[in-house]
């Protein structure tokens, strides 16, 4: 079957901060204003989240650092949350949330749970929890290597409301 004649096509060089930005003569030059006002995540932490980052982890310790660096790395001009579901890990997973935590204040909001409530359920709660009208899920043995990656797919979902 041919899923391209039941959805439609969309262009992404027409979204915000897309188009033009390869030929500029210096920083900042022929940028849209959108890209000049992205700030990095943890700048733009908010009660009114547009988008919630919900992450789940379960003695993820090795991959863990690079997860929420990946997240971090982010540069965005919405107003986000960072959710973190830590499912009663036995390895040193709640130690570095915990690093996490007091090297980035306010940043991360980490839910510790007292026992062991499963991929399904941890994920499930973060999801209740979240406030955000778009939900962008992470779990913490993957990671995010592209700045852009949640402004673009932010910006997709505003232009195109059909799709969601």
């Amino acid at each position: 079957m041919d899923s391209s004649a039941s959805s439609p096509a969309y262009d992404l060089s027409a979204l915000p901060g897309r188009a033009g930005c390869g030929d500029q003569e210096g920083p900042g030059e022929g940028l849209p204003a959108t890209i000049m006002t992205r700030r990095p995540i943890q700048e733009r932490i908010s009660e009114e989240p547009l988008l919630s980052v919900c992450c789940t982890t379960y003695n993820h310790e090795a991959y863990l650092r690079q997860a929420l660096d990946g997240i971090l790395m982010q540069r965005v001009d919405f107003p986000c949350e960072i959710l973190v579901g830590e499912d009663s890990s036995s390895d040193g997973s709640r130690a570095l949330l915990r690093e996490y935590e007091q090297g980035h204040p306010g940043v991360f909001t980490v839910f510790y749970r007292e026992r062991n409530l499963g991929m399904v359920d941890n994920g499930l709660d973060l999801g209740r929890r979240a406030r955000g009208k778009y939900l962008a899920w992470l779990e913490t043995d993957d990671f995010w290597t592209d700045e852009d990656k949640l402004q673009r797919q932010v910006d997709f979902l505003e232009a195109h409301p059909d799709v969601y």
